[in-house]
């Protein structure tokens, strides 16, 4: 064979290659899609590192094949873009075999396992059919193309709708227009912490010696306070709008946005928009840092924000939790998470210890904590699900989302970490202002059901060291807390 035949050979597998590289992207488009709100995609490093990830599977997948199958090039292309396709429906099957079981008397314990079975069925009988005819390729390959077309269409429309209501004005803690030295401010969301009653009452626990210390260290702690909202997008978007910014239709999955509001938390903390929580703060002489987690890693987003600059130690495990979503894999690795072996690994156990991270800055930081006025958000991710810790905070796994003896003992660690911090702010910014509050209630499902069901009821405790109203924060949510804040500093 001549070189330019084998030139062209080369340059026909490359393009085809090309091909399927752009036909699986499908899959991630319309992923992007479904979360634009949420997550600032466009700037995400995290997002790149999976996508290569993704197309290196996908290009493995294409060699192993090509060994394993005597399919021309345009079929194989062909069937595995529309098996990896397939492979992405499996939540959707899950669902449309619920809605159909729930009409009969069979369980759907074993819908997920029923609809990869379908899956399977479905890739082996395409694997068939494009093997027989030529023209069964080319419906397959336009069939994807105009899924692409589309997918990137609808895209490219929600990004500029977006983008129009977009203020591209940059926040930075260095332009702070008043340079007096205010009350540092300490704000936590413990994600997931059911109210400290309610916690008693269901477990049957007695925290007296909890109760004396915070009533010693003059925090008081609020019964009965009630979010907007029962969710942590949700709770956390108002909370940086500083009002409510969704229109609830009693399903608070199937909130929506207001059409002024272009951006859910976390997305909204890159450095390219300028939540209005930081831009009232920054006008009166605050800056402000956050401590995120692995749902939220401040490294994603705005490094501005951060209390290093250095890139956080884990992978963005929530963003490819988010991608496997719609897939059979997601089980895989949530078993795994359960297992420990994750963990183990990438140590995710303490990527949700927020309070272990500001506890090590405050430390070492002094000068800094005594000269700066500070706005400190702090995202610790516990009690919340994967249950990782037992009631000392030692590493110790409790499998399963609806673990209840895993919960009791994540809430316990959480108020040992309250006390261990409380301690340490007490020590290095005594004149601080210091809010721990939850996000949302416990999520179980048990739990839902029974008198404890109000996903909005949370965890409560401040330290009012503001020279302001003091009586005000009494029953203050998230949201009204901060606006009190704002309000607060601004008259001093």
């Amino acid at each position: 064979m001549s070189k330019v035949g084998n030139f062209n050979k080369y340059f026909q597998k490359i393009f085809l290659i090309l091909v399927l590289l752009s036909l699986s992207l499908i899959p991630w488009i319309e992923f992007i899609n479904a979360n634009l709100s949420e997550l600032d995609f466009i700037f995400n490093d995290n997002l790149i590192v999976l996508l290569v990830l993704y197309f290196f599977l996908v290009f493995l997948i294409y060699l192993i094949l090509n060994f394993l199958t005597y399919l021309e090039e345009y079929s194989l292309i062909s069937f595995i873009a529309i098996s990896i396709w397939i492979f992405f429906q499996h939540s959707f099957l899950k669902g449309s075999i619920n809605g159909f079981l729930q009409y009969t008397s069979i369980s759907n314990d074993y819908s997920s396992e029923i609809a990869l079975i379908l899956i399977i069925s479905l890739i082996y009988l395409f694997f068939f059919i494009i093997k027989g005819k030529k023209i069964y390729t080319q419906f397959f390959i336009f069939f994807l193309i105009f899924n692409l077309f589309f997918s990137t269409i609808q895209f490219t429309k929600n990004f500029y709708s977006q983008k129009k209501n977009i203020s591209f004005k940059k926040y930075n803690n260095d332009n702070l227009t008043n340079s007096i030295k205010k009350p540092n401010i300490y704000f936590f969301i413990l994600d997931a912490m059911m109210p400290l009653n309610e916690f008693k009452d269901y477990y049957k626990k007695d925290l007296t010696n909890f109760e004396n210390f915070y009533n010693q260290k003059e925090y008081i702690y609020y019964n009965n306070t009630i979010n907007f909202y029962p969710d942590t997008a949700e709770v956390l978007t108002s909370l940086f709008f500083l009002d409510k910014i969704f229109i609830e239709d009693g399903n608070y999955e199937d909130n929506n946005l207001k059409p002024n509001i272009y951006k859910k938390f976390p997305g909204l903390l890159s450095e390219r928009y300028n939540p209005i929580l930081i831009s009232e703060l920054n006008k009166i002489g605050y800056e402000f840092k956050w401590i995120g987690n692995s749902y939220a890693a401040c490294s994603n987003y705005n490094y501005r924000y951060c209390l290093s600059d250095k890139k956080e130690e884990y992978i963005d495990l929530y963003l490819l939790q988010s991608f496997l979503e719609k897939t059979p894999l997601v089980q895989i690795f949530n078993k795994l998470t359960e297992s420990g072996i994750v963990q183990k690994y990438l140590r995710i156990d303490q990527q949700g210890d927020a309070i272990g991270k500001l506890k090590k800055f405050l430390i070492s930081n002094k000068d800094y904590i005594e000269t700066k006025s500070t706005f400190y958000f702090i995202h610790h991710m516990h009690p919340h699900w994967p249950y990782k810790h037992d009631e000392q905070c030692n590493y110790k796994n409790f499998p399963g989302n609806t673990n209840f003896e895993g919960y009791k003992n994540s809430y316990l660690c959480v108020i040992k970490s309250i006390t261990s911090i409380i301690k340490v702010i007490e020590q290095s910014d005594e004149n601080a202002m210091v809010i721990f509050q939850s996000d949302h209630s416990w999520e179980m499902s048990k739990i839902s059901e029974s008198k404890y069901g109000n996903r909005r009821q949370i965890f409560n405790l401040v330290k009012n060291n503001i020279q302001c109203d003091k009586t005000m924060t009494k029953g203050l949510n998230n949201v009204q807390i901060a606006n009190y804040l704002i309000g607060c500093l601004k008259n001093n």
